[in-house]
């Protein structure tokens, strides 16, 4: 019995109370406890290597995944049994384990096919209210990636192959992609990529987004921990992690409700609205900052603004709807937020460092472009994209570069 192809339509209504719990499902290693990016100095030091397979399972599974032991270098694991409409696929040997499930990696044998494929199997635990319609929206938002025929496919998002249910558990069978987070990329080459690099994956980046953005889907947490670059030459990447996605109507306005994400790389009406997650915003809009917070850390070593302090003392003073209220730390980083002043020296740098390369003023300008503080004044990622691939880098600040690479 092969398992039925998946659509939007395939899904059932799901009732608001689908828990932001959800992301925790498809949640990477470092999002049920978000932590600033590592400095350039320490970036390599606090990267956990993993090796392509783990790298993709350390994105399906949940908080505290671990690899050894399961699979590397420990005993074997029994495979669980997989729910009824599943028959096609077998598990072979787990990738990691997480809170809130596993990843195996399977193989598809119907239609006298075989492929290798990740397999996440969540148990559905009332403790921890992980629900048969908590999984089901995750599918559901990887559907919508590749559904209808009015936007081609894209190789940049996971294509989710089958997804299946039964009382004890719930199985989503993924595309198998062979890769390292983009973070560990970065790390390999020193903890910062050359401008030319990192425009270039960030492209790439944005072409995923704004593919995902044309079928309705805000992403919610792009970050480079959520990005999977090819080895060893990271000519392609995958963006992966849905589990904070919220889905739109692309032909009406694109407001999306709070799911939760990594504070750092949060574009700031999130951090700013209150409510609890009630509030709504701009998901495109949102997932644009994110982008270009990611460009940045890529040139940089670490993100733009130190949100998650600023964060902890908002909670600490029981701060109001825009923080109106804001001093010391938070308040600086706000000024710069609105001035629109990523690269100035914030208490995120530490003077004691390395002055980084220079970047050319066509590269800041678009990050610049892509962290405006009002979300009307961003780009879409389309039009972020074709700024990057078509704007000119000066031959002059190539040629720092490759002084300052050579020195």
């Amino acid at each position: 019995m092969s398992a039925s192809p998946l659509g939007p339509n395939h899904f059932k209504t799901m009732s608001a109370s689908a828990s932001q719990t959800l992301r925790h499902v498809f949640a990477p290693l470092s999002s049920n406890s978000p932590r600033p990016p590592p400095s350039k100095k320490s970036w390599s030091a606090r990267i956990q290597k993993k090796s392509p397979r783990q790298a993709l399972a350390a994105a399906l599974c949940g908080a505290n995944a671990h690899f050894g032991g399961f699979g590397f270098g420990g005993a074997a694991s029994e495979p669980p049994e997989l729910p009824p409409g599943l028959e096609d696929y077998t598990l072979e040997r787990p990738l990691g384990k997480g809170m809130f499930g596993a990843v195996w990696l399977g193989r598809h044998s119907g239609m006298g096919l075989s492929r290798p494929v990740a397999v996440k199997v969540c148990a559905l635990d009332d403790e921890e209210e992980t629900s048969a319609a908590d999984v089901a929206h995750e599918a559901e938002m990887l559907a919508r990636l590749f559904s209808g025929a009015d936007v081609p496919a894209s190789r940049l998002l996971p294509r989710l192959f089958a997804y299946q249910t039964d009382a004890l558990r719930a199985a989503l069978v993924l595309q198998y992609f062979e890769g390292v987070e983009l973070r560990e990329h970065a790390s390999a080459a020193g903890g910062l990529l050359s401008e030319v690099e990192a425009r270039r994956l960030t492209a790439l980046l944005l072409e995923a987004l704004a593919h995902a953005h044309r079928k309705g889907v805000a992403h919610g947490d792009v970050k480079p921990e959520n990005v999977l670059v090819t080895v060893p030459d990271a000519a392609s990447l995958m963006l992966v992690d849905f589990g904070s996605a919220s889905a739109f109507d692309p032909e009406a306005a694109p407001r999306v409700a709070e799911r939760g994400g990594t504070p750092n790389f949060m574009a700031p009406e999130r951090h700013l609205a209150g409510g609890g997650g009630a509030q709504h915003f701009d998901g495109r809009a949102s997932d644009v900052w994110s982008a270009g917070c990611v460009l940045f850390s890529l040139l940089r070593g670490r993100a733009p603004y130190d949100w998650e302090a600023a964060e902890a003392q908002a909670d600490a003073e029981g701060w109001s709807r825009g923080w109106p209220e804001a001093s010391g730390h938070a308040a600086a980083l706000l000024r710069r937020v609105r001035d629109n002043d990523p690269f100035s020296c914030g208490e995120e740098e530490d003077e004691e460092e390395d002055e980084p390369p220079p970047v050319s003023g066509s590269t800041e300008r678009l990050v610049r472009l892509a962290t405006r503080f009002e979300p009307s004044e961003r780009p879409t990622a389309a039009r972020l994209r074709e700024e990057l691939l078509g704007a000119a880098v000066p031959e002059s600040a190539f040629a720092r570069l490759a002084l300052g690479a050579a020195s």
